[in-house]
Parts: C-alpha cells; structure tokens; sequence
C-alpha cells in the first residue's frame, strides 16, 4: 500500500471507545493549553511526549525545515524525548510529501517506501503519519510525524487534532523566532556601546548629558575616570556633585559658563583645572550645547570634556623653548639646537621678527600649509604667508581678519581657520621679549585638530544615527517624535505617523543572506530619504522596520507619500546571482489627534494600519481604520485561494465596463474591462478586485483570471460588433508567460475578431523593471495586431528614456498624479512635462481618475487627449456599444 489521502481516514468501531478517546483529547488539549508560558524546550519535549500518549505511537519527530534538512528538534521514542537528534535530508523521507502538499500524510510499509530515510529503518517503521506546521504566509516551516512498528489508523478527529497540534507548534518556533532576533538587538546594542566607550578612552574624551528639569547628569565611563568619581556609589549626579572637583580658582569662570548655557543653551568652550586625589591637578576643556528646549529655554544639554593636561604641557614645554630662544639670539650653536628642537615638533611654528619678517619656521609649519621644502621663507613678510601656501580658505574674508594680523605687543585667543579640503587649523601667538622687556616679535604657532573634532562628531553622530543607513536611529527617533508631539499639542497641530516595512524581506535574508540584505537597506532607505523633506522625520526603527513623520497639512498629504514609498520601492530594480527580486512594501499611517492622542497608541495605530496594509495583498499604504478586526481578516484571507478556485470552476466571475472618452467632445473611444467576483455565499453581492487580486497574484492564480478575462472580453467583442475596442489590463505574472501572446491571437482567430478592437494593458513598474522582457511581450502583442497601452505612467518618473525601446501606442497617465491636479502644483508640472514627451513620440495619453469638471477642463488644457473616471461614467456590467468609437 501506498500514500493514503487524508480524507480517507476511517472511524474507529465503538461508541464507547470513540467518546472516551474524544474526553482523552479534551483533557490533551486543555494540558497544551496550559503550556503557552513554558519554556521552549519544555514545550516540545511536553508535545512530542502528548501526540505519542494520545495517538500510541512509539516515536514522535519534531524536525524543522532548513534549507534541504530536516532538523530533529525532538524525537519521543518509547517513554523518552531527545532534543537537537540529529538531521536528515528532507528529500530522501516522506515528510517531501507532506512539505509539497502541505496537508496530512500517511503511508503503511513506509520502511520499504523509502528505504534511504535512515531513522525510519532505525525505528523499524511501519505506519508513518506526518502533518505540516504552517507560518502566517502558509509555508511549510516544520513537519511532525508520528512512527510505529504496527499498522495504524488516523480518523478524521485525529487528523483534525494534529492540525491543532501543528498550529501550536507554529506558534511556538515564531516566539523563539522572536526572542532570538531580540537577543540579537540587546548584542548589537551592547557591541555599540562598548565601541563608543573605547572610542572615549582612546581620544580621552568624556561625554555628559544634563536633563535641567530633573537636576540629573549622566556621565559615560570616561567622564567618571577623569574626575575620580566610583560610577557605582553615583550612577547619576546633581549639578553641585559635578562640580565638586572643580579648582575654587576656576569655579566662578564655570559657574558663568554654566548660567549662559541655562539662558543661550551654548556652552562656550573653557579650560579648567579638577582637584583629584593626592592633590593630583588635571586641566580640562569643556564644550557642549542645547538639543531640547522648552518655550525657548534649554531643557537638555549634551556635551563633552577632554583632559588637555598633556597638551597644556607641550605648550608650556614650548613656551620655555622659545625664553631659551630669546636669550640665544647671539649664539648659533643655541640656535640650531632650538631649530632641530622645534623641527622635530609636529605642531606648526612661525617666528616674526619686530618688523613682521620671518626669521624661523619648522618643518611641520610648512607642512600644515603645504608649502615645499626647498622654498625659504627667512626675510618674506609673515602677512604673505598664505600666498606661498597651495591650500584654499573657504572663507578667506574671515580669516584674513584673523591669520598673522596681531600687533607685536598682544597675545592672541585661540583661533581656527578652516582649510578648503576639510582640516581645521588652530592658531596661538605670543609676543617675544629681551630681558629687558622689549619687544622682539612674535611666535606663532598651529596644530591639527581636524582628527579631534571628527572625533568628537563621530561619537554624537553613533549616539543619534543608524550605522547602516545613516538614518535616525530607534533611540533618537522616539526623543524627535516626543518633541514633534509636544509642539503638536501647544500648537494645536496635525501630524502623522507612517510605519512601513519590506514584504518578505525575511526570503531575501533567508535566501541571499545578510550582506545582501544590508544592501537592499541601504538601498531602499536611499530611496525613500529623497522623498522626504528635511523638515520631517525618517528613522530606521531595527531590521527593515521604518518611521516617518510629517506635519497633515492637507488631507492627501500622508496617502500621497505613502503611495510615493509603495512605487519607489517597487521600482527598485535588484538582481542577485542571476535572479531579478521584486521588493515591495506596506504603509501603514495614524494621524494625530484623529487616532490616538498619546505616542504609544500613535505608534501601536500605525503599525496595525500597516498590518491591514499587508492583510490587503501587500505593496499598499493604509490609513488606520478601527473598526476592521485583524482577527477575521486573516481568518479570511485563508479561504481566499479555495474561494477563487471555485468562481474559476463555476464561473462566478464576472466584467464591467469603464469607458474612455475624447477630451474635446466626449465621444467614447474605447471600453477598459474590470473584473469582479460574486460572493458564493451571497451571489447578490460583488467582490471588487482590491480583495482577492493580490492573492491571486501571490498564489499564481492570477494567470487563470487574466486569461478568463482575455477570453471573455474576446467573445463579448465577437458577438457585439458595435462595440468599441477593449481594454484589458494584464498582471505582472502574467506578463511573464510567455505562452500568453499565442493564447490571445488563437482566441482572436477563434471567434474571427479583428486584433485591432483589443488593446493589452501593463502596468509602467512592470514593464520598466526588465526592458527586454518587456520588449519580446510588446513586440509579440504587436505581431497579434493588437495595441499596448502603458498603464499608471507616471510611477516610475525618474526617466522616460525606456519609451524609445517599448512600442507602445498608449500611456494612461497613473492616477496620483490626477486626483488633485487641480490643487496641486507639481503633480501639474509633472502632468505637462509626461503629455510633452508623449506628444514627442507620438503616443496618446489617457488621464484617469477624472471626477469632477474642474479637473477634466485643466486635463484639456494641458492637452490630454483621452479621459477616464467616474465624472464621464462608472463601470458597469452593460454591454456598450457606440458608434463613435473611432472619433478623435
């Protein structure tokens, strides 16, 4: 005997034994349902003892799917349970069977059916039933089966029981699914951290962040090292405990820095000296800044203190070489030891003598302003000295108010100069004097400090973005977003949330990896950040999860960026090792006030709209909407395939007809069909396309609807010889059938219809996302005697330049550029910019969408020359006919 199929499962004989066998399952099922908090471990081990209690079997398998394995995550055999047992190549057992049908299966004699399945001759198998356990996309992520040494039978409450039992196991590989991808986060997380904190101790700078309102400082490690404060005994600090090591000298001078940055929110840079142990003394540069305020006042401040000991050092240590160059101005052996001195310094010295003429400078003077080696400058005037240099100044305005522009007898403050390729100079000068007090010239001296202040970037940059993207990260974003709610309620503003996230970007991880996964990322959030202002908010939120927010100035404001993100990411071309990758998304969008008036019901609304997005096929954008209920949509859209399968067979589909008018006199050109469903359950009532189009897309049904489609609008033409031509609009897998150019020029021969009356409609992003295939499609369209019309042109606008290799005599302009032409100045720019390349090559251009007159009267100013919409006609299951279908 072979496979037997699930529904032939027979009834066990005795009332009495069937109703204790069903109290038996009962109680099985009550003691699952008792294990939902347990440990994962626990949990399998508890199932695959169960099924074998319940069903008296010697062996259970738990095995999960990867790849071509199959995984043992448990095995009961007689009374004990093994975890992690091993693994077994799926193709070679019966559980391929179970996989491909994703249904119940069971075999007798299942030892000899697959002799290579070794733990099936290991257990000496002889009855084999295996179930699927499916995800919440209906593949088949692990297979249980149940193995004995003697025949078995399965009746139809048995099989029904294992399907609660795959359900249940489902459930359970999802949340460890999402602990480990948490686990993950925590580790990155943490990575990043300690990274920041050895960048700190590397540069020896210490970060702090003042919260005012609450009177607490946060220090990072470093900031707790350089003042000699135990981070456990004060893991947070008041102001006063902060400045407790601070030199009594010093602590007027900080205390005005302090009481500025409360009023400015700038905290201006200054030098300081801490009192530490052991009277250690540590001089220190402080700087920081506002990023939150309250009616106008700082209620944050973040900034960073650097131990400038060392440095301090080497400028006293310098200002001692120069007294000894002072007092050795008669003495040349004195004066080439200071020479080779200073030469073997890398930071920038210039010596003036009292009439401003060079008299020495060192090598790393020459090297800061790249100027050569060989040129002297001994005797030049000190003010030349940037027209020997071959560095730019951006702003050589401001700076020559400051560079080598000191009298002789003031000292200078601390100046930088920016260069033009991006380093920043700082500039410090003395006056030099005799014993005596006279005057005779003056040292400058430059350093470097580009790597410092990068320095310093990098560790804000690492605070507020993502390191792969370069968007605000989760942590950022959500203090932005408080700010952004904060205002919005002062000011009694509208706003809204967009939550999206890539449709299956788990296969592209799955299948090419995380490297290529980051790419796509990168990629799309490139993408997106070009439609978003700079007034808004865009953040990575974790894994390929995005957030944006934008002010709800008008009410197609939110819909239209949404719609923008779904055709930008469709229109992302990818291709790896050889094969052509689709990505799509959901939007998801909550609106404040209307849908929540705190962040956290905010972001919970925008995340389920995202989910009802997806429940409604993926690649589209949903406003929240409260009175859908997730629950029954799912439950729904998993009868969807075997609803559509059956208005196949019983041909519950039906077509309406949408007219396409001339602009100038309105007279019908041609007809575009649409397809609808009738509810089996209620043969009254239609189902628009919206529902079951995007499983039928994702499940491959939609190849038969086209087809119907096709052949139904064939014959209509055939027995209606009034009739204006029809347009049929063909999917994107559709279009990649090749057979599908002979199946409609044998039905048009058929039914003995002139090609002319039938015109093939496909999508722009379809089209454009592989010019050749597109090209073969057109070209064999054409070869049929029918028209091609370019639908929902417009998407993919980044370039027309495709046109020129697709030969199409249509293009139906996409109707977001057409619902509020009137209203909105670019979609208008754009409008005439795609009619002037059309006119150009010679297409007609449809607009469609047209509901009302003001925009059918801008349409025929701008020289549209076909409409469509509700405003001229509403589709309809009459036939129609006219006899001014060749007009215009």
């Amino acid at each position: 005997m072979g496979a037997r199929d699930i529904k032939d499962g027979r009834r066990r004989i005795g009332t009495t034994d069937s109703e204790t066998k069903h109290v038996e399952q009962l109680k099985k099922l009550y003691e699952l349902s008792m294990t939902l908090s347990s440990n994962p471990t626990d949990i399998f081990k508890h199932i695959a003892r169960m099924i074998a209690e319940l069903f008296d079997v010697r062996v259970v398998c738990l095995s999960e799917i990867r790849g071509d394995q199959l995984y043992f995550i448990a095995v009961y055999v007689d009374g004990n349970v093994f975890l992690d047992a091993g693994q077994c190549p799926l193709a070679i057992t019966p559980c391929a069977t179970v996989e491909l049908s994703k249904d119940i299966r069971v075999y007798d004699r299942v030892s000899e059916l697959f002799p290579e399945a070794s733990f099936l001759q290991e257990h000496n198998a002889l009855a084999y039933c295996g179930f699927p356990v499916l995800d919440n996309h209906q593949n088949v992520i692990a297979i249980t089966c149940l193995l004995d040494d003697k025949p078995h039978e399965f009746t139809d409450e048995d099989q029904e029981l294992l399907r609660i039992f795959g359900q249940r196991i489902s459930m359970e590989l999802e949340r460890q699914r999402h602990i480990n991808e948490h686990l993950k986060s925590e580790e990155n997380l943490h990575q990043m951290q300690a990274m920041m904190f050895q960048t700190e101790q590397l540069a020896g700078i210490g970060s702090w962040e003042w919260n005012i309102p609450e009177g607490i400082i946060h220090w990072s490690p470093e900031m707790y090292r350089l003042h000699q404060i135990d981070p456990v005994t004060h893991p947070t600090l008041t102001p006063e405990m902060a400045i407790s090591k601070i030199d009594p000298a010093d602590l007027e001078q900080v205390q005005t820095n302090i009481t500025q940055a409360l009023v400015h929110g700038v905290w201006e840079p200054i030098e300081y000296r801490l009192r530490l142990k052991n009277d250690q003394v540590r001089l220190v540069k402080a700087e920081g800044l506002a990023v939150q305020f309250k009616q106008s006042f700082p209620t944050k401040l973040i900034g960073f203190v650097q131990d400038v000991s060392e440095l301090k050092i080497t400028q006293l240590d310098l200002e001692r070489n120069v007294e000894l160059l002072r007092r050795a101005e008669q003495l040349q052996r004195e004066q080439q030891r200071m020479s080779a001195l200073l030469s073997a310094m890398n930071i920038g010295v210039l010596f003036e003598d009292q009439a401003g003429r060079i008299e020495f400078v060192n090598p790393a003077f020459k090297y800061l302003w790249e100027i050569s080696d060989t040129f002297d400058l001994t005797g030049f005037p000190a003010r030349d000295i940037l027209t020997h240099s071959s560095h730019r100044l951006p702003c050589p305005e401001r700076a020559s108010q400051h560079a080598m522009q000191m009298s002789n007898s003031e000292p200078s403050e601390r100046f930088e100069i920016e260069l033009h390729d991006g380093r920043i100079l700082t500039q410090l000068s003395y006056p030099v004097t005799n014993y005596d007090g006279a005057i005779l010239g003056r040292l400058w001296i430059y350093e470097d400090i580009t790597q410092e202040r990068q320095t310093a970037k990098q560790l804000l940059y690492l605070a507020e973005r993502d390191s792969l993207t370069g968007l605000l990260n989760r942590h950022r974003f959500q203090e932005q977003l408080e700010q952004y709610w904060r205002m919005a309620k002062r000011h009694h503003i509208k706003f809204a949330l967009l939550y999206f996230d890539l449709d299956e970007f788990k296969y592209v991880n799955d299948t090419f990896g995380y490297r290529v996964g980051d790419t796509v990322l990168v990629r799309i959030a490139g993408e997106i950040a070009s439609l978003v202002q700079s007034s808004e908010l865009f953040a990575r939120l974790g894994g390929d999860e995005f957030a944006i927010v934008i002010e709800h100035k008008q009410d197609a404001e939110p819909s239209m960026l949404a719609a923008y993100i779904v055709n930008a990411v469709s229109s992302v071309p990818f291709r790896f090792r050889g094969a052509n990758i689709r990505l799509t998304t959901s939007v998801g969008i909550a609106i404040f006030p209307d849908h929540g008036l705190e962040i956290e019901d905010l972001g919970a609304h925008a995340d389920a709209a995202m989910y009802q997005a997806k429940s409604m096929g993926k690649n589209n954008w949903c406003i929240y909407d409260v009175d859908r209920d997730m629950s029954a949509v799912m439950t729904t859209r998993m009868t969807w395939k075997s609803r559509i399968a059956q208005a196949l067979e019983q041909n519950y589909f039906e077509i309406h007809f949408q007219g396409v008018y001339v602009t100038r006199n309105r007279a019908l050109k041609h007809v575009e069909a649409l397809v609808r469903m009738r509810d089996l359950q209620q043969p009254d009532q239609l189902i628009m396309p919206g529902q079951f189009i995007p499983v039928a897309e994702k499940s491959g049904q939609i190849l038969d609807i086209d087809k119907w489609v096709l052949q139904r609008s064939i014959e209509v033409l055939a027995k209606h010889a009034q009739m204006p031509p029809i347009a049929v609009n063909i999917s994107g897998r559709s279009f990649d059938d090749p057979s599908l150019p002979r199946f409609i020029q044998t039905q048009l021969n058929k039914h003995q219809v002139d090609p002319g009356r039938l015109i093939i409609e496909l999508t722009e992003t379809s089209a454009v996302s592989d010019i050749q295939d597109a090209q073969r499609f057109i070209e064999a369209i054409n070869q049929a005697g029918c028209k091609v019309c370019l639908d929902d042109f417009g998407s993919g606008f980044s370039t027309f330049s495709y046109l020129k290799y697709l030969g199409v005599e249509i293009l139906k302009i996409d109707g977001m550029f057409i619902r509020d032409l009137v209203n909105n100045r670019d979609n208008q720019i754009f409008v005439k910019a795609m009619v002037d390349v059309a006119r150009g090559l010679g297409k007609d251009v449809v607009a469609e969408f047209v509901e009302d007159a003001m925009t059918l009267e801008m349409i025929q100013n701008l020289g549209i020359q076909f409409v469509q919409g509700y405003y001229l006609g509403r589709p309809s299951p009459e036939i129609i006919q006219s006899k001014s279908c060749d007009a215009g």
